[in-house]
């Protein structure tokens, strides 16, 4: 591949818009797919792949090519590109063919996609690498090894998850999906949202990069970021809870290592400097220190089986941290009229963090089904205006690029002053939602003395086996207030919950749980929760009779 020392511009911005379309496209999938979902099998499967292998993967192979150049300052020329714009054909051939195979139930066809996976993802760490013999000595190469390493997570990532789709019974399959996701949000997307934010988290506060990178430590946040990494997924593999805590304390102590220097950053910058592209990484970066410290204390609770956050990774720092650098990304590496891209992206900012992290909140927290549905809405919505605004962005941009216009008519980026009422007005709707809900617990919820005294009672006893709850049916008489006695007689954590807000918590091997399911007047599904049970057939169901 050839290098120059610097590129067209033209050039430069013609590529960018090229390679980051399919971000665009699975962004959208993403949207039809949470629209249609109660039509598509395995729809949660289908959801996070198509959010994770989709939109995710080609944004972090797209940005990292472009960050590897800047950190090298080894500008590729225009004959270069082609080859990268086949390695993102490769890759979206193979998300593709995942994703078929899943929804179709061929498991040849999965395995064939996460290949394709695999191997454009090993191209594209091998050329990386090329890269960064040219410049062994660069300041920043440990980002760009950083890089590397996440490429390389995620074809073991890609691997498990071929493994996953053959079905393997027992903890065995529970092992595997928790190394799954480690790999592939701790290691794909950590390692390189690490070594991206070096240089653009002060970018983003209006800070210079450069001045801000050495207290970063980057060789030593990479070091510990690794050896957390390798400690962590032989544990969850190998059901060792004490190799699974040191590894995740590890590689937690090198997320607060990086962004003590990037705290320090965002405070001194005040006001002035938060942005919804500044804010929104920062709300991610929360995000993800808070699970990390949860996932932690969880093991610290329930040993192996324990589960991370997923909901609260993919959401809070996953779709937060994707939308919040490509609202800053897109427009500034077009170089034409940026600061006219920006005011697009960055339009409503300060409402959009308020309902995407507020609704986040309430999702997690809430028991009522149709407080969480409204919430993780209000939440979505706030990411997927990011869409919309794209578009105005770049018709902004690229429709003046043969307009000379005068540096001081240019709009003012939008930023937190003044978004008070914006703040105001998202918890408003927020408030609002909850409220129209009936709350937290919300109605047939399991908060105290939440229904009438007196209504007859229909007390059963439910087992939690292997993938399985027995009986998996109950039939209740119309009226009667519904107790279930859940008892755990797996090798692995369980619980139940039911869509009129009842759940039952965590349920550990050999305890037990006592679910108050309310006033039962109609049927009444329910499922276990934890990552794969649902989808391997773990439901059960409440009849009602007259």
């Amino acid at each position: 591949m050839g290098i120059s020392p610097r590129a067209p511009r033209a050039q430069s911005g013609s590529w960018h818009r090229r390679a980051s379309r399919p971000v665009t496209v699975w962004l959208v999938v993403l949207v039809l797919v949470g629209l249609a979902h109660s039509a598509i099998p395995d729809y949660r499967w289908v959801l996070i792949h198509t959010f994770t292998l989709g939109a995710v993967t080609n944004s972090i192979v797209v940005w990292s090519q472009h960050f590897t150049e800047s950190f090298l300052d080894q500008r590729l020329d225009h004959a270069a590109r082609p080859p990268q714009l086949r390695r993102i054909a490769l890759l979206n051939l193979g998300v593709v063919g995942t994703l078929a195979g899943q929804v179709a139930a061929v498991t040849a066809v999965t395995h064939l996609g996460a290949g394709i996976v695999a191997a454009a993802l090993l191209w594209h760490a091998w050329a990386l690498c090329a890269q960064a013999r040219r410049r062994r000595g660069a300041p920043l190469l440990p980002c760009v090894l950083g890089y590397v390493a996440s490429a390389l997570c995620l074809t073991g990532g890609a691997a498990i998850g071929a493994v996953l789709a053959s079905s393997p019974e027992g903890a065995t399959h529970d092992r595997l999906v928790q190394a799954h996701l480690i790999l592939n949000l701790g290691g794909f997307l950590g390692l390189a949202a690490s070594a991206t934010l070096v240089v653009l988290f002060p970018a983003l506060w209006g800070r210079s990069p450069r001045r801000a990178a050495p207290g970063a430590h980057p060789w030593v946040v990479l070091g510990l970021h690794l050896c957390g990494l390798g400690a962590a997924v032989p544990g969850a593999l190998l059901g060792l809870p004490c190799v699974l805590l040191a590894g995740l304390a590890l590689y937690t102590g090198g997320w607060l290592l990086a962004c003590a220097p990037w705290s320090r950053i965002a405070l001194s910058a005040g006001p002035k400097g938060a942005t919804y592209g500044s804010v929104s990484v920062a709300a991610a970066l929360a995000w993800l220190l808070g699970c990390l410290v949860w996932f932690c204390a969880d093991v610290l609770r329930q040993g192996a089986h324990a589960a991370p956050p997923t909901t609260a990774l993919l959401v809070g720092f996953g779709g937060q941290l994707l939308v919040g650098m490509m609202s800053y990304l897109l427009p500034v590496t077009m170089r034409v009229r940026s600061a006219w891209g920006l005011r697009e992206t960055y339009r409503a900012g300060m409402l959009r963090v308020t309902l995407t992290n507020g609704g986040l909140a309430l999702w997690l927290l809430a028991d009522s089904s149709w407080l969480r549905v409204a919430a993780s809405s209000l939440a979505v919505l706030g990411l997927a205006a990011f869409l919309p605004l794209m578009v105005r962005a770049v018709h902004a941009q690229v429709g003046g690029r043969g307009q000379a216009t005068p540096l001081s008519d240019a709009p003012e980026v939008p930023h937190a002053r003044g978004g008070t009422g914006q703040v105001a007005l998202g918890l408003s709707l927020l408030t609002l939602v909850t409220a129209l809900c009936g709350g937290l617990a919300g109605p047939g919820g399991t908060a105290p003395g939440s229904g009438p005294g007196g209504e007859p009672e229909t007390r059963v006893s439910v087992r939690a086996g292997d993938m399985v709850f027995e009986p998996a049916t109950v039939t209740v008489p119309r009226g009667h207030r519904l107790v279930i006695e859940l008892r755990n007689e797996d090798s692995r954590a369980h619980d139940l919950k039911l869509t009129n807000g009842a759940r039952s918590g965590r349920v550990t091997p050999g305890q037990e749980a006592t679910v108050d399911a309310g006033i039962i007047t109609a049927d009444v599904p329910g499922w276990c929760t934890i990552a794969g049970h649902h989808s391997r057939g773990m439901n059960f169901d409440v009849l009602v009779e007259d």
